[in-house]
């Protein structure tokens, strides 16, 4: 019997299910930094509709097989743009049923939110990797995705409660 798979808000389940997954693409976040962001999700919804969200994959046991974070934003070329992080795909076998749910929902948010275009951000690892990682990158290639940016990033010192940085 082939597995059936189906996409969910992010927020449907409890953030520790997903928890295991986002670890694969940012080792150092903690549980509760990430429950936070979840509720956040949930919160902005709630505020401002699915302008930001997630999306989980599931199989019909609520086993969670792929999920990938978004926001729409506006951009000078097109009516939206949607930006795509945190995008986990558990399957290494690119034609499977959870892979191609994850490629139509995020086809199906950017629909829904008028955006002319996905933007995928994945870490720079993963697209150099040889092995299982270098399959997400493969995946979305194979679905007419192009590399089109190069973006850099730099980690800042946390804020203290009073808005100055911590450490100078």
């Amino acid at each position: 019997m082939q597995a059936r798979f189906f996409a969910k808000p992010i927020e449907t389940l409890d953030p520790a299910l997903s928890f295991p997954l986002v670890r694969l693409v940012e080792p150092e976040l903690g549980l509760d930094e990430w429950r936070s962001f979840v509720a956040e999700i949930k919160a902005s919804r709630r505020r401002d509709g699915p302008m930001r969200g997630g999306v989980i994959v599931v199989d019909r046991m609520d086993y969670i097989h792929g999920l990938f974070c978004y926001k729409a934003e506006p951009d000078l070329s097109r009516d939206n743009v949607l930006e795509v992080d945190r995008l986990i795909v558990v399957d290494n076998i690119l034609d499977t049923g959870a892979a191609k749910t994850v490629l139509s929902a995020l086809e199906t948010v950017a629909h829904t939110l008028f955006c002319g275009k996905i933007r995928v951000s994945l870490p720079e690892a993963w697209l150099t990797a040889r092995q299982s990682a270098n399959a997400i990158s493969h995946l979305l290639t194979e679905a007419g995705y192009i590399h089109d940016a190069v973006a850099m990033a730099k980690t800042l010192k946390p804020f203290k409660a009073s808005g100055v940085r911590q450490g100078g």
